[in-house]
């Protein structure tokens, strides 16, 4: 019970999600425990919970006689303590059940760059505003200056780093998944992907990226990189900087 309240506050509080990321650290980041990201510690919690439901079913069947005599005892009216019962079975299924049935809300993405990019954007344009009206007010003064090349040049830079976040974004890649699956959702051949992440071409496809991390010291900014250097031949994502 202890694990399942540690590994669920190591993930609210330090596995935290990609928009609290660029919330903490400003940049989206590989945050992981051990050399497993919140997902995988995710999947150990499900786990965990797995067992001590089962360790609950198995205390049930050991005690089941005990069980009965304690609701005899303490719940005398017989359509009463079926009534309890049957509540309390319902509750449980119902509670394992319903991540299954529900209606799940979907709507688009927001990235964590995003409210900057917006900023960037409006400032741009007042910036664009504001020297226009000074060219009018004041055309010898405007003659003199030289800057704008310079400021050109750093907007340039700043929108190339918000289009390698773009296509850095729509890449997903998770340590719970394989070389396989990796090379099959995004059409890349998993030598290739092996081949720039430095994996020996012998290591299984199906290996999980979690695991190989560990291995290789390889960060999932290099698997996208991977990816998008197959499918852009030439172009990686830092040669959008």
């Amino acid at each position: 019970m202890m694990a399942i309240i540690g590994i669920g506050l190591l993930m609210k509080y330090e596995l935290i999600t990609g928009q609290e990321r660029w919330i903490r650290y400003g940049r989206n980041v590989d945050i992981t425990f051990w050399g497993m990201d919140r997902h995988e510690w995710g999947k150990i919690h499900l786990i965990i919970g797995l067992l001590l439901t089962g360790f609950l079913i198995l205390h049930l069947i050991l005690h089941w006689n005990s069980i009965i005599r304690f609701f005899r005892h303490y719940i005398v009216n017989r359509i009463l303590r079926i009534a309890v019962v049957s509540l309390l079975v319902i509750s449980g299924a119902s509670l394992i059940i319903f991540p299954f049935i529900v209606n799940i809300n979907v709507s688009e993405l927001e990235y964590g760059y995003g409210h900057r990019q917006m900023n960037y954007s409006n400032s741009v344009s007042d910036t664009s505003i504001a020297h226009s009206q000074e060219k009018i007010l004041q055309p010898e003064r405007n003659r003199d200056l030289i800057s704008e090349p310079q400021d050109t040049h750093t907007d340039v830079h700043y929108l190339r780093r918000i289009k390698r976040q773009e296509i850095k974004s729509e890449i997903e890649v998770k340590g719970y998944m394989t070389i396989r699956q990796v090379s099959e959702k995004y059409n890349v051949p998993a030598n290739r992907i092996k081949e720039k992440l430095n994996i020996p071409l012998k290591t299984s496809d199906n290996e999980r990226l979690g695991r190989m991390r560990q291995l290789y010291g390889f960060t999932m900014n290099d698997v996208r990189d991977a990816i998008v250097s197959e499918r852009n031949p030439g172009k990686t994502l830092n040669a959008l900087d």
